[in-house]
């Protein structure tokens, strides 16, 4: 295997580049792991890496195992805040995974702040 960090994980069912950082992608596997992997071409050059005639430099960045063999994996922005969300196929359903839980609670907070404060509004106008 032309990328060693991959030889240890065992069948891979699915890849995807991750359009946050050109040089993450996304792995996931029939013993139902989610890896996110930074590869760094060898010193050849990309055009070598492809060839096999050079070792990749690659690292799991961060590994998630989830409950059924990951069939396929997507990246969109489901929650509208700018952010790109995991988005995981397994037999069982979808999962949706973000990276940064504090952003998600404060983009939560302001959106419930702003309908309180929305609410609040109507209520008074409709006492006027």
């Amino acid at each position: 295997c032309p990328i060693p960090v991959l030889a240890d994980i065992q069948a891979v069912l699915c890849a995807r580049p991750w359009a946050a950082a050109s040089d993450l992608i996304l792995v996931g596997t029939w013993q139902r792991g989610l890896h996110c992997i930074r590869l760094n071409p060898p010193t050849g050059g990309v055009k070598q890496g492809l060839e096999g005639s050079g070792q990749w430099n690659a690292r799991i960045v961060w590994s998630r195992e989830m409950p059924h063999a990951v069939y396929a994996i997507h990246t969109v922005d489901v929650m509208g805040d700018g952010l790109e969300e995991v988005v995981v196929r397994t037999a069982e359903g979808l999962h949706v995974l973000q990276e940064n839980m504090h952003h998600a609670r404060a983009n939560l907070q302001h959106g419930l702040a702003a309908l309180c404060a929305a609410e609040s509004t109507i209520s008074s106008n409709a006492l006027a």
